[in-house]
């Protein structure tokens, strides 16, 4: 077991971003650019990160309430939280819709890997899977 913070602690400072809109910078506009014919392929995904078919202006915030609604969850059920229940079914739906490969769920991942990044006075958490 690595650090000594409880999972929804680390999580805390991703989830309030998350409530308060995630700020779109030229560095996502370019990231959303680079990858439009992808995102226009995933109809949630657009929905979320376009305008109308197109990026999203500079001065935007991307609605987060789905996001920190997920985050919330594993926060309190920890993997349980991302590997069950709705989340792991959205993923999967998700995945599959997309031509990908269904999960067996006699194989579960070994660990989560949770890190709390600070950028430019903001905190973020991000959740890594580790085989």
């Amino acid at each position: 077991m690595f650090g000594r913070l409880k999972l929804a602690q680390v999580l805390e400072p991703a989830i309030a971003a998350a409530e308060a809109g995630i700020p779109v910078d030229w560095g996502l506009r370019l990231t959303i650019l680079d990858r439009i014919a992808t995102i226009r392929r995933l109809p949630a995904t657009a929905q979320w990160l376009l305008r109308e078919g197109l990026p999203p202006s500079s001065s935007d915030r991307l609605d987060g309430t789905d996001l920190a609604r997920t985050l919330r969850r594993i926060a309190a059920q920890g993997k349980r939280g991302f590997y069950e229940g709705p989340v792991a079914e959205a993923i999967e739906r998700t995945v599959v819709g997309a031509g990908g490969i269904p999960s067996s769920p006699s194989a579960p991942p070994a660990a989560i890997n949770v890190t709390l990044i600070e950028r430019r006075g903001q905190s973020a958490g991000e959740v890594h899977q580790r085989f």
